[in-house]
C-alpha cells in the first residue's frame, strides 16, 4: 500500500535562519566547510544512507553563495542528498519555499530534522512513519540516544531534543509550517508531543562547536552500537573507563553551573569544565 503522506528529512548545512544560531561569517568558509563535511561523511550520510525504508527524501540547506568546490562535493552524494541552494530563508519562510519548489503537495507531510553532523539509528525514519496516524501538527519524539565524545559513547534522555518530526495535514495555503518552526527546546512549552520510548535513536556528535551544556549522559562500556551505521573507524580510539566518567562528571557539572537556580544560589558565574575533546 502507498504511502499516505510524504516524507521529508531536513538538514541545514550551512545557512542563516536565526541569528542565535546561525554559523555567521564562517559558513562560507573553506576550513569551516571542510571540518563540517568530514563530520557529515562520518556520521549524517551513512546513517541516512543505512535506514530501514527508503520512502523518504533528505533535502539539505546550503547557502547559495557557498563556493564552487562545496557545491560539487554536495551534488556528488547524490541521488540521496538533495542540496537546496538557497539566500534569506528564515525558519518561518521554509514551508513556502518547499511549496514553491514542490517538494510538498496535497499530501499530509512528515518533516524530521536532523543536523549535519549527528547520525539517526538505522530503523529511525521507519519508526516516525510508524506513528503516523492523520495527526495534524504533532511532534515525534524519541527521548533517549547516544552522544559521541573523543571516541566514547554516553546514553542521555533529551526530553527535547533535535531530531524531533512534525506530522502535519495539508494547509489552506500549501505552505506547512515544518519542524523547525519552533526550535527544539521550546517545543514542549507549546505543542503537543509524543514521547515514544524506544532504544537509543540518535548519535549526537560532541564537539567544540557544541555547547558543553548538552554533554551530559551515562558511560557506555561498549563504543560501538548496532543500532548505528556510522563510519566507526573514523572516530578517536577509545578513552578509559576513568576518562570516560570524567567527561561525563564534567558535563553534568557543567550544566549545574549554567542553570540560573545554580547562578541565583551562588551569585556568580562559574566557568564551564572542557568537554574532554574536540572532533572539530
Amino acid at each position: 500500500m502507498a504511502a499516505e503522506f510524504d516524507h521529508l528529512v531536513l538538514t541545514k548545512f550551512n545557512i542563516l535562519t536565526t541569528p542565535e544560531y546561525g554559523p555567521a561569517g564562517r559558513r562560507l568558509e573553506d576550513a569551516w566547510l571542510e571540518r563540517r563535511l568530514a563530520e557529515f561523511e562520518t556520521f549524517s550520510l551513512p546513517s541516512l544512507k543505512s535506514q530501514s525504508t527508503k520512502a523518504f527524501r533528505w533535502l539539505i540547506f546550503c547557502d547559495d553563495e557557498s563556493p564552487r568546490w562545496f557545491k560539487e562535493r554536495m551534488a556528488s552524494y547524490g541521488p540521496l542528498v538533495e542540496p537546496v541552494f538557497v539566500s534569506g530563508m528564515t525558519n518561518a519562510t521554509m514551508g513556502a519555499l518547499l511549496r514553491d519548489r514542490r517538494y510538498t503537495g496535497a499530501r499530509p507531510l512528515i518533516t524530521t530534522r536532523v543536523d549535519n553532523d549527528d547520525a539517526l539509528a538505522i530503523d529511525f525514519i521507519e519508526a516516525v512513519q510508524s506513528e503516523y496516524a492523520g495527526q495534524d501538527r504533532v511532534f515525534i519524539n524519541f527521548p533517549w540516544g547516544l552522544r559521541a565524545c573523543d571516541g566514547a559513547l554516553f546514553t542521555g534522555y533529551w526530553h527535547s531534543n533535535p531530531f524531533m518530526s512534525l506530522i502535519e495535514r495539508p494547509p489552506a495555503d500549501g505552505a506547512f509550517r515544518c519542524v523547525y518552526f519552533r526550535q527544539h527546546h521550546l517545543v514542549k512549552k507549546t505543542e503537543k508531543v509524543v514521547n515514544v520510548r524506544r532504544p537509543p535513536s540518535w548519535i549526537r556528535a560532541m564537539h567544540a562547536s557544541n555547547t558543553v551544556q548538552t554533554q551530559v549522559g551515562l558511560p557506555r562500556l561498549a563504543d560501538r552500537s548496532p543500532l548505528f551505521n556510522i563510519e566507526w573507524d573514523r572516530l578517536p580510539e577509545s578513552p578509559s573507563m576513568a576518562r570516560k566518567i570524567l567527561i561525563s562528571a564534567n558535563g553534568y557539572r557543567a550544566r549545574l553551573q549554567r542553570s540560573s537556580k545554580f547562578k541565583k544560589l551562588t551569585g556568580h558565574r562559574m566557568s564551564a569544565p572542557s568537554s574532554g575533546g574536540s572532533l572539530s
